[in-house]
């Protein structure tokens, strides 16, 4: 699998974990703190790893995560990311 289909992958999970979030009655900051402990979450499997492919999957997942958030583009899109240039 070479490094875009991996980021759109990698995108697509991010995508579907914050969908998943979002159901009646549910508040913007309720799925914005689930969103942000999942960041959390991936940031410490990222510290406690060894293995340097693993990191760098796990980094790339926090990545999109981040832009998803902060609502810029993907690294699968052909628009740029504008919040670090990737």
């Amino acid at each position: 699998m070479d490094d875009w289909e991996k980021a759109g992958n990698i995108t697509g999970k991010a995508l579907e974990y914050g969908r998943a979030l979002v159901k009646e009655g549910v508040s913007l900051f309720e799925v914005t703190e689930k969103i942000e402990n999942k960041i959390k979450e991936l940031e410490e499997k990222f510290y406690n790893t060894e293995n340097f492919l693993e990191k760098a999957d796990i980094a790339d997942e926090i990545h999109n995560i981040k832009m998803k958030l902060n609502g810029v583009k993907p690294m699968d899109s052909h628009i740029d990311c504008i919040g670090c240039g990737s």
